[in-house]
C-alpha cells in the first residue's frame, strides 16, 4: 500500500502494517545509521537503535493526543538519536559537548506546508533558532513530538520536576522573543 500522506502512514503504523514499517525504514534508516556510526556505534548498534526507535514511534503514534507536525524521517532520527545518547550514558560513554551539540543546531524543523499563516511559522522558527541549545530541544520534544514531561525528563536526563520547570522557562523565553 502506498503511503502518499502522513495520515495514511500514521494509520499504517498504528495497525503495525509491514508496508508502513518498510516505508519508515526507506525514509529514515540511512540517516540514523550514519548518525550512529559517526558517533561511535556499529552497524549492529544502528539496527538496534532503529528497532527501538520504531517501537517508540508506534507507542507515540498510538497516543490519542499525538499529531505529526514534522516529517516522519525527522521524528525517527530524533527518537533514534535520543535512544542512542541514552544508551551511551548508560555505558558511561558520554559524548563531548561539541559532538553532542553539533547535530542540534541544523535540526530540521517541522514543515507546515498545510499551515496558512507561514509568516507566523517563520517567526517561530527564527525565535527557536535564536534560542538554540536545550530550550529549543525541549520545546521541540514537547510541542512538535508531543512527548510528556516524564518522557522529556527521561530523554534529556532530567528529573520530571526539572523538565517541567525548564519547559516553562523556555516557553516564557520563546513568548518574549515572539513579542519583541
Amino acid at each position: 500500500m502506498p503511503y502518499n500522506t502522513r495520515k495514511a502512514l500514521i494509520e499504517g503504523l498504528k495497525k503495525e502494517e509491514t508496508a508502513a514499517f518498510r516505508e519508515v525504514y526507506n525514509r529514515s534508516y540511512a540517516t540514523v545509521e550514519y548518525y550512529i556510526k559517526s558517533h561511535g556505534g556499529t552497524q549492529d548498534d544502528a539496527k538496534d537503535m532503529f528497532q527501538n526507535g520504531l517501537i517508540a514511534l508506534v507507542n507515540l503514534v498510538r497516543k490519542p493526543t499525538f499529531t505529526l507536525t514534522a516529517k516522519i524521517s525527522v521524528l525517527m532520527y530524533s527518537l533514534c538519536r535520543n535512544i542512542w545518547l541514552k544508551s551511551l550514558r548508560k555505558k558511561g560513554k558520554e559524548l563531548s559537548v561539541a559532538e553532542y551539540h553539533r547535530d542540534i543546531e541544523p535540526m530540521v524543523l517541522p514543515d507546515w506546508e498545510e499551515e496558512e499563516d507561514n509568516e507566523s511559522y517563520g517567526e517561530v522558527v527564527k525565535a527557536l533558532d535564536d534560542m538554540g541549545g536545550k530550550c529549543k530541544e525541549i520545546i521541540l520534544l514537547a510541542h512538535y513530538q508531543g512527548l510528556s514531561r516524564e518522557e522529556i525528563a527521561e530523554q534529556m536526563g532530567f528529573t520530571t520536576a526539572y523538565a517541567r520547570i525548564r519547559l516553562f522557562r523556555c516557553m516564557s523565553k520563546l513568548r518574549n522573543l515572539l513579542r519583541a
